[in-house]
């Protein structure tokens, strides 16, 4: 037998194995890419709900604003009527608050929403640093607007009751005056 042939056939068990070694190879990296893959895809989809809910929380919140600056306006006006329109604006201030109060309550569930995906994040983000790195970055600007709309809502009940101080106050003195004017009548 020549001797290049019976090299081969001597070999011949290496180079199956380590054929069938390679496969065995490309098999478990194909199945880490996967897994990678769908680390992403799930870091992706929360990203996404987080926007959405942010988004939604923005937009409840300015609406929020706009009818508290209408309500503003409108309770000015009404301050110069008597003790029935005081009591009708303390009614409605209290449902703004508890509007408000609504508001927050919302704001604390999308925080700690954020707070959970952030450790969900964190389980699968070593398959994918970089985009675990930018995630992480949003969600952090996420709560600092979510701290910021606190200090607003804080600023907004502030207001609220400083008006409605007013109010009771500017009612209070017509109501005086009425008396003071119903005395002279009586004269």
């Amino acid at each position: 037998m020549a001797p290049r042939l019976e090299n081969m056939i001597s070999h011949g068990p290496l180079v199956c194995s380590a054929q069938i070694t390679a496969s065995e190879n490309v098999e478990s990296l194909r199945a880490e890419r996967d897994r990678a893959l769908d680390a992403m895809e799930k870091m992706k989809v929360n990203a996404e709900k987080m926007k959405t809910m942010y988004k939604d929380l923005t937009d409840m919140y300015m609406k929020l604003r706009v009818e508290h600056t209408a309500f503003q306006k409108k309770a000015k006006v009404d301050a110069t009527k008597a003790s029935e329109s005081l009591d009708r604006e303390m009614r409605e201030k209290q449902e703004l608050q508890w509007q408000l109060n609504g508001a927050w309550a919302e704001v604390e569930h999308v925080r700690s929403r954020a707070s959970a995906d952030i450790a969900d994040m964190a389980r699968v983000g070593s398959d994918c640093p970089g985009d675990y790195a930018n995630l992480r970055t949003q969600l952090a600007d996420a709560l600092d607007d979510l701290a910021i709309v606190r200090q607003e809502r804080a600023d907004l009940l502030r207001r609220a009751k400083e008006d409605r101080d007013m109010a009771k106050s500017e009612a209070a003195e017509e109501v005086r005056k009425l008396k003071v004017e119903l005395e002279t009548l009586r004269m």
